[in-house]
């Protein structure tokens, strides 16, 4: 009885343990393979999400790497000499492709810039065109109080 019991309980460690690792091991496939795009065309979705032939070969790739003990790096390298920077799902940040990094931001930044250069000419306009019917106002003010002392004088 008590030889059953562990032997039962060393096949539920062992068991349990390769669990543990298949799932260590499929999480690790999963993170890795999302840093690749699919080459099949099908709308450059991540080799992790896609579900044709292609994407089902590049994984099985992807996962002999890993078993193998290659690095992300190595897979990365490895990928990217067999089928050139459109791979990646992200671009490297050096040289030329670093510009895909900074450019949104430049672009948020001068639109952002423009947008408060048009605003204060705008405004400025307004304020200028306010004063000079402010100015015109009190020059006609001054014409017709001008007026009216005539008239008070020729009156009284």
């Amino acid at each position: 009885m008590y030889r059953f019991l562990i032997i039962f309980l060393t096949l539920s460690l062992v068991l349990g343990f390769t669990q543990i690792a298949n799932a260590v091991e499929q999480d690790e496939l999963v993170r890795v393979s999302n840093k690749f795009v699919c080459t099949c065309g099908c709308g450059n979705m991540l080799i992790g999400d896609c579900s044709c032939e292609k994407a089902n070969q590049m994984r099985k790739v992807i996962g002999a790497k890993i078993d193998s003990g290659y690095s992300e790096e190595q897979i990365s390298d490895e990928l990217v000499s067999i089928y050139g920077l459109a791979i990646l799902a992200e671009p490297p940040k050096k040289g030329f492709n670093l510009m895909a990094w900074i450019m949104p931001f430049a672009g948020v930044v001068a639109a952002g810039g423009l947008i408060f250069y048009s605003v204060r000419i705008w405004t400025d306009r307004r304020k200028e065109r306010m004063d000079h019917e402010l100015t015109k106002s009190e020059e006609e003010m001054d014409k017709y109080t001008k007026k009216l002392e005539k008239e008070l004088e020729d009156w009284i």
